[in-house]
């Protein structure tokens, strides 16, 4: 069985509780992240909860964290937003459309889930995977030479991708 090194970002704990038991991964304060947390993570899970605006305004924070850890050589890091607590749809502070458009500006995939009826987790989880395997992929058929004639990383990152071409 493969392991990744995930990282679950956010503001809930008890949504990264429960992400990081199913994916063993990392939980971290998204304010307290380290750049080689960031680095060499396989993959990050930003969580927030659909309930608090001002939770999703943090996920935009560590957006920003993402793109000033990382460097122009190195990271191809998979990321997923989440809205959590789709359970409390009555209780609904950021709507769906807002998630979608901010997955959008950083070019991260985007979901909705309920960790406490594990609606959408288990998708969350293997959307992940896929885009682990398909960054791993793609890595191994990347030959790129730099003018020296050695073997060079890409830029990959679709959040430092986006604020390049800003």
């Amino acid at each position: 069985m493969n392991q990744y090194q995930i990282v679950v970002l956010g503001d809930s704990a008890e949504s990264k509780f429960l992400l990081s038991n199913y994916t063993d991964g990392t939980k971290e304060d998204g304010h307290e992240i380290s750049n080689h947390l960031i680095r060499t993570s396989e993959a990050l899970i930003l969580v927030y909860s659909i309930t608090s605006f001002e939770k999703f305004r943090h996920i935009e924070h560590y957006c920003k964290k993402i793109v000033n850890s990382i460097t122009r050589t190195t990271f191809s890091t998979p990321i997923i937003i989440v809205g959590d607590n789709l359970d409390r749809v009555n209780e609904r502070e950021v709507s769906r459309n807002e998630g979608l458009q901010l997955a959008e500006k950083y070019k991260c995939e985007f979901l909705e889930v309920s960790t406490k009826t594990a609606l959408n987790v288990e998708k969350c989880i293997h959307t992940l995977v896929r885009m682990i395997r398909k960054n791993n992929e793609d890595e191994k058929n990347m030959n790129l030479k730099d003018w020296n004639g050695k073997e060079r990383n890409q830029v990959k990152c679709n959040i430092l991708k986006n604020v390049l071409e800003m």
